[in-house]
């Protein structure tokens, strides 16, 4: 019987905080429209939302389902032929134990 090792993949990722709302969904879903203050209330209110709740994500590995990062959560970036590029929420407790951080 033959063995093999599975190729070793590079992630990009980015960590879910309280300070970088803004910048995670730029990431996730490009720049949100907030040329206007009703847009920037409303934006403020979706941060509170956020933090309180996680943001939701429809990814991939589950299905089209949306699945929820919380606050501290690690969101991992990919990109297949098939899919494209794409993301997903990790624990960071999988994240710390599964990847090495590249310097």
């Amino acid at each position: 019987m033959q063995k093999a090792q599975k190729k070793p993949v590079i992630i990009e990722f980015i960590q879910l905080k309280e300070s970088n709302i803004l910048e995670v969904y730029t990431e996730v879903n490009g720049k949100p429209n907030r040329n206007c203050q009703m847009a920037e209330d409303r934006w403020d209110d979706y941060e509170n939302i956020v933090k309180r709740d996680g943001l939701k994500l429809k990814t991939p590995e589950s299905g089209g389902e949306t699945q929820i990062a919380s606050i501290g959560d690690y969101i991992v970036f990919g990109h297949t032929k098939e899919l494209g590029r794409h993301c997903w929420p990790v624990k960071p407790s999988y994240f710390e134990s599964a990847y090495d951080v590249l310097k």
